[in-house]
Protein backbone atom coordinates (compact mmCIF):
# COMPACT_ATOMS: atom_id res chain seq x y z
CA UNK A 1 0.00 0.00 0.00
CA UNK A 2 1.21 3.26 -0.96
CA UNK A 3 0.01 7.24 -0.27
CA UNK A 4 -1.47 6.90 -3.32
CA UNK A 5 -2.40 3.43 -4.96
CA UNK A 6 -3.14 0.29 -3.25
CA UNK A 7 -3.35 -3.39 -4.58
CA UNK A 8 -5.78 -6.27 -3.17
CA UNK A 9 -3.65 -9.30 -2.26
CA UNK A 10 -4.51 -12.52 -0.81
CA UNK A 11 -1.84 -13.04 1.67
CA UNK A 12 1.19 -11.75 3.39
CA UNK A 13 4.09 -13.58 4.81
CA UNK A 14 6.28 -12.43 8.04
CA UNK A 15 7.70 -9.26 8.06
CA UNK A 16 5.16 -7.80 5.56
CA UNK A 17 3.53 -4.43 6.41
CA UNK A 18 0.05 -4.01 5.06
CA UNK A 19 -3.32 -2.23 5.28
CA UNK A 20 -6.17 -4.31 6.06
CA UNK A 21 -10.06 -3.13 6.14
CA UNK A 22 -12.57 -4.58 8.34
CA UNK A 23 -10.76 -5.63 11.76
CA UNK A 24 -11.04 -3.48 14.68
CA UNK A 25 -7.59 -3.23 16.01
CA UNK A 26 -4.93 -0.71 16.97
CA UNK A 27 -2.20 0.37 15.10
CA UNK A 28 1.28 -1.51 15.15
CA UNK A 29 -0.95 -4.87 16.64
CA UNK A 30 0.39 -7.96 15.54
CA UNK A 31 -2.03 -10.67 13.66
CA UNK A 32 -0.53 -14.45 14.03
CA UNK A 33 -1.27 -18.01 14.35
CA UNK A 34 -3.26 -19.01 17.36
CA UNK A 35 -0.61 -21.51 18.76
CA UNK A 36 2.14 -18.51 18.82
CA UNK A 37 1.85 -16.89 21.93
CA UNK A 38 4.29 -13.67 21.59
CA UNK A 39 3.45 -10.60 23.67
CA UNK A 40 4.22 -7.36 21.30
CA UNK A 41 5.28 -3.88 22.65
CA UNK A 42 3.11 -0.93 21.90
CA UNK A 43 4.15 1.42 20.05
CA UNK A 44 5.97 4.54 21.90
CA UNK A 45 4.83 7.77 20.04
CA UNK A 46 6.64 11.09 21.62
CA UNK A 47 4.95 14.28 22.71
CA UNK A 48 4.41 16.74 20.27
CA UNK A 49 7.21 19.50 19.94
CA UNK A 50 4.95 22.30 18.90
CA UNK A 51 1.03 22.95 19.19
CA UNK A 52 -1.33 25.28 18.16
CA UNK A 53 -4.56 26.67 19.11
CA UNK A 54 -7.35 28.38 16.44
CA UNK A 55 -10.35 29.67 17.38
CA UNK A 56 -12.39 32.52 15.84
CA UNK A 57 -12.16 36.50 16.59
CA UNK A 58 -15.85 36.59 17.29
CA UNK A 59 -18.41 34.33 17.64
CA UNK A 60 -20.02 36.01 14.51
CA UNK A 61 -17.30 34.22 12.54
CA UNK A 62 -17.96 30.84 13.73
CA UNK A 63 -20.30 29.25 11.56
CA UNK A 64 -17.77 29.94 8.53
CA UNK A 65 -14.68 28.62 11.01
CA UNK A 66 -16.70 25.33 11.38
CA UNK A 67 -17.11 24.85 7.43
CA UNK A 68 -13.64 25.63 6.73
CA UNK A 69 -12.46 23.27 9.39
CA UNK A 70 -14.89 20.59 7.76
CA UNK A 71 -13.17 21.03 4.72
CA UNK A 72 -10.06 19.61 6.02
Amino acid sequence: MHSNEMEDIQEAGAGDIFGIFGIECASGETFCDPAVNYAMRSMHVPDPVMSLQIKPKTTDHLDNFLKALKRF
